[in-house]
């Protein structure tokens, strides 16, 4: 693979994993404002939690991480981890997938949601190895089901974004 594939590959793929990033958050926060939430997207997406027991499991993840490395990360850092970890995770997944679809030639809207599927099971798989969840037959039918649809969603919508970006760089050569 040539340097300028490469680039268009790693940057894409987090570019189009951001916007799969936001698009899962608008249906976690859409089925948070119909269960009662208040508040604002961004006040909803960019959490103030003050503790590592309180955040949810991109934090723990970000706190594991840090503990490994030996570095010391104050609890009310914990909003940070979350939100760094979580858009990171959500890039990644989108290089992941860019770097698979440019290496085999898989059409992008596949790689989006080959990205999709790797991080839900990843999220099923890894997170209960480190204790952050528990393992996925403890969940119930709903709590899954919820779960693979924000996953899908940010599979389709990466795989657009990645789509799109590619047309972009087509025809500026």
């Amino acid at each position: 693979m040539d340097t300028k594939r490469l680039t268009t590959a790693l940057l894409g793929g987090a570019v189009a994993g951001m916007f799969g990033t936001v698009a899962m958050d608008l249906v976690w926060f859409r089925r948070a404002k119909q269960a009662g939430t208040e508040g604002s997207f961004s006040e909803w997406e960019f959490t103030d939690a003050t503790s590592f027991d309180d955040a949810g499991a991109p934090a723990q993840v970000g706190a594991k991480a840090a503990s490994v490395l030996g570095v010391d990360v104050p609890e009310r850092q914990a909003g940070m981890a979350t939100n760094v970890v979580h858009w990171v995770t959500g890039a990644g997944w989108g290089i992941a997938g860019s770097m698979l679809g440019a290496s085999v030639g898989m059409p992008a809207l596949a790689r989006g949601l080959v990205s999709g599927a790797a991080a839900f099971g990843g999220a099923y798989t890894i997170l209960p190895v480190l204790g952050i969840y528990d393992p996925i037959w403890d969940y119930d039918g709903k709590t899954l089901w919820k779960d693979a649809t924000a996953h899908a969603t940010y599979g389709v919508v990466t795989g657009a974004a990645l789509s799109a970006i590619n047309a972009v760089v087509r025809t500026s050569r």
